[in-house]
This record gives structure tokens, C-alpha cells and sequence, in this order.
């Protein structure tokens, strides 16, 4: 048996033995002649294709606990494609090879910040393919200096990143606000539709008394009140989504305050024990930062900042610490504000 290909930058890209390969290929002469015209289709996956795909797999993941044969599967399952159909051919496994080894070199080069940052590169829906692949290829240059001081550029690139992932953020918070919107619109609905419900209700039993004229009219009138309680079936599905998007709401303001009793805290007080306890909270900030698509100004002064303990900050340095301390409070603040003026809405929904 082939001896289990570790993923590394120098070994996760190796051949597999003819053996392995040989046993990767269907007995069923029916099986074989499918798995060739996959391969066929698989060589005309666009370049770009195969990059993206093959970095949402590395993404993350632990190197030295990949096969070359496990990627190849998951890629496989990715693409649609049957098992063993990137190994087919040689120029189809050279060419998925040759961009692993690219790939793994890259990742190799990258820190865990970037990594996180390339992921959510990675979600983004409706971001071009070449613009993506522009940002992701530049972060670990765009990160690192010699001097621990970005240059303009590196940091214009770094604002370009933040730009892109605000505007994702954007269409995400866009649509729940749409949702949102639809949800209170069929909330109002709903209530109409119960005040309907109760006169075709009504209309039914009346209907029930009459003489056989009536029973073409009755038949119609029960047939509206199962649309009807379908209906309403619906409204009360929109309203238990309501109480969802609240639970959601206090579980970001649980984010909020760890973060502000947290590792902000440890950074603002100097307080961290180890340089591997200062990373993890300065990294955990700086990503918040991002996330809530702070200034640019104030995401700089802090990331100087918060580098010091507190004996060594310069007054700016006070005056940014100071500031993002006032921002997670206002943001608690905010999301206070926000609960409170959903609480009338949320016990209307678990009333109903």
C-alpha cells in the first residue's frame, strides 16, 4: 500500500504511486468509460474554478493532518464528480497538484488573522472571482513589515479588504432588514386574516343551517377557510421567526460584552500574561474592528495603541484607547436599544 502523503508545503503535492492510482480505476468497463467522460468535463473546470474551491478546502484546515488523496475526494464531491476522477489522467492530477502546491505555499505564508480574513473572503456571494482572488493573493504581503509600520499602500490594500467585506456585510444586513420588514408586514396581516377567519367562520355555521340551495355556496365558503387557516398557519411560521431575529439580537450583544469585558479589556489594562494571551486578544479586537466596519482612522490609532501596556501610550494613544472602550459602549447601548423596542413585538408573537 502507498505509503499516507502528509500535507505539508513540500510533501502534499507528491505523486501517488501507479498502484494507488491503478486501484482508484473502475473494474466495471460501464463504470470506466463514465469516469472518462467526467475527466473529460473536470479538464474543461475553468482555472478559477479550481483555485477557489481548493482554497475553501485549505482554508483552516490542519496541513499536517491532509492527504493529497482526501483533498482530491473532497474536491471531487465539491465538483459533482464521481471518486477517482481527478486522478484519471496525469495532466488532470498534475494540474489539480500544481495548484495545491501553489495554494499550500501561499496558506504557508499567510497568519492566522489572514486566514480568517481569506474565509470570509471566500463567502462573500457576489464578489468578482478576479477581484478576490486579487486581495487574497496580496494579504501576506499587504500584512508583513520589516519595520512593524505599514506602508500607505499596504494599508490602502488592507482598506480595500475592509471594503469589500463591508459590502457584504451590507447586502447581508440589507436583506434582514427586508426580512424584517416582510415579517411585521405579515404580522398586520395575520391580524386581519384571524378577523377574516372568524366571520368565514361565522358564514359557515350559518351556511350550515341553510336548505340544500346553499351547498354549492357552503362548499366554496370551506374551501376559503382551509386557504385561510393555511394562511394563518404561515403568518404564525413569519412571527416565530421574529422571536428567532430577537434571540439572535441578544446573543450579539453577548458578543458585544464579552468582547468588552474581555479581551479589550486585557489589552486596555495591559493585563495580558503572555505574548501568545496578547495575540489572542489583540487579533480577536482587531477582527471585531472589522467586523463592525469601524473607521479606518480609529482602526489604526488602536492598533498602535493597544500594542503597549498602558505606562507606555502616548496621550493618542489614551485618546484611541479611550475611543474604542466608548465604542463597544455605545454598541451595547444600540443593541439595548434595539431589544427593548423589539420586546413589544416579541411578546405580541409568543402571545399568538
Amino acid at each position: 500500500m502507498a505509503q499516507k502523503t502528509k500535507a505539508s508545503v513540500g510533501s502534499l503535492v507528491e505523486e501517488e504511486s501507479p498502484s494507488k492510482v491503478l486501484r482508484q480505476t473502475p473494474s466495471d468497463p460501464e463504470a470506466r468509460v463514465q469516469q472518462r467522460a467526467q475527466a473529460a468535463d473536470a479538464a474543461e473546470i475553468p482555472e478559477a474554478r479550481l483555485q477557489a474551491e481548493i482554497q475553501l478546502l485549505l482554508v483552516g484546515a490542519d496541513l499536517s493532518a491532509v492527504t493529497l488523496g482526501a483533498l482530491r475526494a473532497k474536491l471531487e464531491e465539491r465538483l459533482g464528480l464521481g471518486a477517482g476522477v481527478l486522478a484519471a489522467r496525469k495532466t488532470i492530477r498534475r494540474r489539480v497538484d500544481f495548484i495545491v502546491q501553489h495554494e499550500v505555499i501561499k496558506r504557508a505564508q499567510r497568519s492566522s488573522q489572514c486566514e480568517l480574513i481569506v474565509k470570509e473572503l471566500l463567502e462573500l456571494p457576489e464578489y468578482p472571482t478576479e477581484a478576490r482572488q486579487m486581495l487574497i493573493d496580496s494579504l501576506a504581503q499587504a500584512t508583513a513589515s520589516a519595520s512593524g509600520v505599514l506602508h500607505a499602500h499596504q494599508v490602502q490594500l488592507l482598506r480595500m479588504t475592509c471594503e469589500a467585506l463591508g459590502d457584504g456585510r451590507g447586502r447581508t444586513s440589507e436583506s434582514l432588514t427586508s426580512s424584517e420588514a416582510q415579517v411585521k408586514e405579515a404580522r398586520e396581516e395575520l391580524q386581519g386574516q384571524e378577523a377574516r377567519l372568524a366571520e368565514v367562520t361565522a358564514a359557515e355555521a350559518a351556511a350550515q343551517l341553510t336548505a340544500e340551495a346553499a351547498a354549492e355556496s357552503l362548499q366554496e365558503t370551506q374551501q376559503e377557510v382551509v386557504q385561510l387557516a393555511q394562511e394563518l398557519e404561515e403568518a404564525k411560521d413569519a412571527a416565530r421567526l421574529t422571536l428567532e431575529e430577537t434571540a439572535n439580537i441578544r446573543k450579539e450583544r453577548e458578543v458585544v460584552a464579552a468582547m468588552q469585558a474581555g479581551h479589550l479589556r486585557t489589552l486596555l489594562d495591559g493585563s495580558w500574561t503572555s505574548e501568545e494571551a496578547f495575540w489572542e486578544s489583540f487579533g480577536a479586537v482587531q477582527q471585531y474592528l472589522l467586523d463592525t466596519k469601524a473607521e479606518n482612522s480609529l482602526l489604526t490609532a488602536v492598533t498602535v495603541a493597544l500594542r503597549r501596556r498602558p505606562e507606555e501610550r502616548s496621550f493618542f494613544d489614551k485618546m484611541a484607547a479611550e475611543s474604542i472602550e466608548s465604542l463597544l459602549v455605545e454598541e451595547l447601548a444600540a443593541v439595548d436599544a434595539r431589544i427593548a423596542a423589539r420586546a413589544q413585538a416579541e411578546f405580541k408573537a409568543e402571545a399568538g
